[in-house]
Formats: C-alpha cells, structure tokens, sequence
C-alpha cells in the first residue's frame, strides 16, 4: 500500500457505497495447484457520476474485476451491488437483463454489427428489450458524438474513431447506471483517442454519467476524476484528480510497464488465454436477437 495522497503515490481507498461497489471479491482460475488468484479479497466502491480508471501492471486483475463488476464473470466469492442492489447471486438471465437495461459497455474491439447502420448500431441495445429511444434522446446523443451526418452509413464506411464514437453512443443512449469501458482508446489513434475521452469526460460532466474504464494508457488514465491501481489481484491504492506525471510515477513504483497489452494481461490472467464466456459471447447474442427481431423494431 501507498501512504500520500498529495503526491503521485496512492492512499488506500475509503469503502463507501458507490453506484457500483463489491467487498471480499475473490476470483480463482483453474484447480488447486494450477489456481491463479485474479482477484484477493478487493473491497472497493466507485462513486455516481464521476470517471474513474483502473490501471495497474500486467496480470495485476484490473479486467478481471470490470468483468466481475459488469456481470460478464461470476467471482468466486464476495459480494456486488448496483445502485445498491446485490448481483453476486443472480442468475444468468437476470445478469442479461441487469446488463441490457442498466449498464452500457463500450470495448477496444468496437463490437459493432457490420450489416446494421449507425443508427441502428445506437439503438441496438433498446430495440433487443423491445423499447424505442425517444427522438430527442438520440439526437442529443447522436450530436454529442458529432455523427448526425454518419446515421446511414455502415460500420465499414467508418474509421476507427468514428466506430468508437458510434460505441459510445450506444453505450451512452439508454441512459444506463454506469458505463464499463475496456481500454476504450486502445485502437485508436492519438487524435481519435482524445476525442473519445472527451466525449467520456462530458458524459461525467454534462450528463452524470459514471463511468470506470480501464485503461494501460497514462494520458487515458490523467482524465479521470480517480485513478485505482491494482496490483497482484489487491487494491495498491488511489489517485484523486490526475495528473499525467503522477499517474507515471504511480505505476513507476508498482513496477508496471506502460506497454504490456490487454491480450497480455488477459492471457496472464486466466491459464486459457480467453475472455470469461459471457463477455466474448456478448456480441454474437445481441446479433442472435437481433436475426429474431421484427423489421419494424430494427428500422426505428
């Protein structure tokens, strides 16, 4: 643990009751023997509308946690809550509903529907629950992310940051309790990279968004109201208003090489190398449903 927290060394988080929090969280991969520990006993709690990132070295458990805390991965033991309520023990067709209704993720992948448009990409996440987003919220969204003249084209017409821009917009739609973005910049350009954190600092800042991304990148992390370090699958500590410099000596101290990718931390996390099952099933379910839905509700 770090003890300032007036300098780029980390204090120890306060535990308080955010619009997302879990206590005791343990995540083990493989047997005994073979066991990875992800996740040691990490009790943290993340604050309404405010932009928080977690950073920490490779195989530290940063995505390991986002997945528990999203509903994609189920903890070996401890507790979740959203907006104060426990998913920990739900089920699987509650954590789908949980995630379609109150949650809004955007990956470094994109995971957009190549044959749908813009704007059908946006609204993809109502049009699944059966329900329209009202005009004014999609145009205001829409704006926000300055695609108004892209809402026909498809996903292939787009450059990346524009792919990224139509994820966020997705995410951002259906006025969800918190996004989880996962290394939302990471394949990006630095152009196209400040334009999505500054579309994430104005969903804080504008909207009351909240936000967690996790992110390897330091001036990704230096937009954040907060940043958590993780290290060894515990909580190593803080940040609270960034800067770029002390994110850096931050994880200079925690030893964590600012270059090691996510399939590297993902690969030493869990002995397969593959994402939990419900993250990478995550995209081929929506467009399952989505070759199930009615013309009518896709084209609004």
């Amino acid at each position: 643990m770090f003890a300032s927290s007036t300098s780029a060394h980390p204090t120890s988080p306060t535990y308080t009751e955010g619009v997302v929090s879990c206590r005791g969280l343990v995540k083990i991969y493989g047997e005994k023997g073979t066991s990875v520990t992800a996740l040691d006993h990490v009790s943290i709690s993340f604050e309404e509308s405010k932009l928080t990132a977690i950073m920490g070295p490779s195989g530290s458990g940063k995505s390991t946690l986002m997945h528990c805390l999203a509903g994609l991965d189920s903890p070996s033991s401890g507790e979740i809550k959203l907006e104060g309520s426990e998913i920990t023990h739900m089920n699987e067709r509650q954590l789908t509903k949980v995630r379609r209704d109150r949650i809004g993720f955007i990956f470094q992948s994109f995971n957009l529907v190549p044959t749908l448009t813009v704007k059908q990409n946006i609204t993809l996440p109502a049009s699944i629950a059966g329900k329209k987003i009202p005009d004014e919220r999609l145009r205001e969204v829409v704006e926000a992310v300055g695609l108004t003249d892209r809402l026909s084209h498809r996903p292939s017409e787009l450059s990346g940051g524009q792919q990224q821009r139509v994820a966020c917009a997705r995410a951002l739609v259906t006025e969800p309790a918190v996004i989880f973005a996962d290394e939302p910049t990471g394949n990006l350009d630095s152009r196209s990279s400040r334009q999505i954190l500054e579309f994430l600092r104005r969903a804080v800042d504008v909207y009351g968004q909240s936000v967690i991304m996790v992110t390897h990148d330091v001036d990704a992390a230096a937009w954040a109201d907060r940043v958590v370090f993780l290290a060894d699958g515990k909580v190593a500590g803080e940040l609270i208003s960034p800067s770029r410099d002390m994110v850096l000596d931050a994880l200079r101290e925690l030893g964590h090489d600012t270059e090691v990718s996510l399939e590297e931390q993902l690969t030493h996390m869990a002995p397969s190398g593959e994402l939990p099952p419900a993250a990478a099933e995550l995209a081929d379910r929506a467009k399952q449903i989505l070759d199930n839905l009615p013309g009518s509700v896709i084209d609004q």
